[in-house]
């Protein structure tokens, strides 16, 4: 078993991938309906698997049953958890208000939670705090400045929290987009200054935890260009070699990226802008080492067992192109692709989540895969918001 874990010039020297059904490897794709579960009666953002559990967040105030539509409501305001293995919510009770949970990172015992809110646990968090895994109860010795806007990527490394989004500063510090923080007390490190133009949603770290990986909407990096994608030095900020940053992109489609996900050196990306990308990067060096296009935008990602499971606003998958809204739709995909980790060959799994944005969120582990959105009924079973499909 496998381990779990743009356009134009830029792809000349990418190899071709193979668009050939991968029907051997589908044996141990996970299935195309999803089981009961319990739902969210909101739209589900973001989602975090450790090891049995997944946490979810969003902007929904209750989960429902299985096959409910309103009746044996259970409060859950932005974030709630529930047992991969047997179905059961979980205590786990943030009490997320005054805004919608983007991001959900674990450390240790604890977990972190970004984006807009402004109360836990009935009392004044902005925007970022820790919380403990099992209880929810906010961790008091965690107080960082306060962002002005939404932080939408939360990334732990040993000490240091890497966090990213739509802030311009925490507290009265000038901070634009990204910063580093103590992850014990929230202290700003003021000297870690990456200077990008724009919105930073995505943050992932190699192995050695000495480069930083920034996606996001933003086109430049440290005064040069790099187009919704970058690395940077995670002592010093200082720009470190990528290889995917060129001037010569289409600049009149938009790229950017939305999320990460990683095995070992491998890094995947969600990427959007009049259409969508799955892609495949050397975390080492950005070489790419594959990309697919879909006609809509990738919101999010997760790996599993050698899969890698991409969903969105697409209907199709358009090959081994960089996608656009009106590319040349070789296979249905409504919502929900999967490729071969390794390669990219397109897997024959399809199963389609309705409404026309549907997909915001994925996670993997445990033998499952799970997803959170817009969506009311996933693979054909009515299944509001978030879905658990196992292999």
């Amino acid at each position: 078993m496998r381990r779990t874990g743009i356009r134009g010039v830029v792809l000349l020297g990418v190899g071709v991938v193979t668009l050939a059904m991968a029907s051997v490897a589908d044996a141990a794709i996970v299935a195309s309906k999803p089981i009961k579960t319990w739902q969210a009666n909101g739209t589900v953002r973001t989602e975090l698997i450790v090891g049995n559990t997944v946490y979810l967040g969003g902007s929904f105030t209750a989960m429902l049953p299985a096959g409910s539509t309103g009746s044996g409501a259970v409060t859950r305001n932005g974030a709630a958890a529930m047992n991969l293995d047997t179905g059961a919510l979980l205590n786990w009770n943030p009490n997320v208000t005054n805004g919608t949970v983007y991001t959900i990172k674990a450390s240790g015992s604890n977990l972190y939670l970004g984006g807009g809110f402004s109360t836990v646990g009935g009392a004044t968090h902005k925007k970022i705090v820790e919380v403990d895994n099992s209880t929810g109860a906010v961790v008091t010795g965690f107080k960082p400045p306060t962002p002005n806007k939404t932080v939408y990527a939360i990334t732990p490394s040993g000490s240091d929290l890497y966090i990213g989004g739509a802030f311009t500063k925490m507290g009265g510090a000038t901070k634009s987009f990204a910063a580093k923080l103590n992850a014990s007390t929230g202290a700003l490190n003021s000297t870690w200054s990456p200077s990008v133009d724009a919105q930073v949603h995505a943050i992932a770290l190699n192995g050695a935890g000495t480069r930083a990986v920034l996606g996001g909407f933003f086109r430049t990096l440290n005064g040069a260009s790099f187009i919704g994608i970058g690395a940077v030095d995670t002592n010093t900020g200082a720009t470190v070699p990528w290889a995917w940053h060129t001037s010569d992109l289409q600049t009149f489609r938009p790229f950017q990226v939305l999320r990460f996900t990683q095995d070992g050196s491998t890094l995947f990306g969600a990427g959007t802008g009049n259409g969508g990308e799955l892609l495949s990067f050397n975390i080492e060096t950005g070489t790419l080492n594959y990309v697919s296009g879909v006609n809509g935008n990738v919101t999010d990602l997760a790996v599993l067992d050698g899969f890698v499971y991409y969903g969105g606003h697409f209907s199709g998958y358009c090959g081994a192109i960089p996608g656009n809204n009106f590319c040349t739709v070789q296979a249905s995909r409504d919502k929900l692709v999967a490729l071969d980790e390794a390669t990219g060959a397109l897997q024959s799994w399809h199963p389609a989540v309705n409404t026309s944005l549907g997909m915001e969120a994925m996670a993997a582990g445990d033998g499952s895969l799970t997803i959170g959105g817009q969506f009311t009924k996933a693979g054909g079973v009515a299944q509001q918001h978030f879905a658990q499909f196992k292999e």
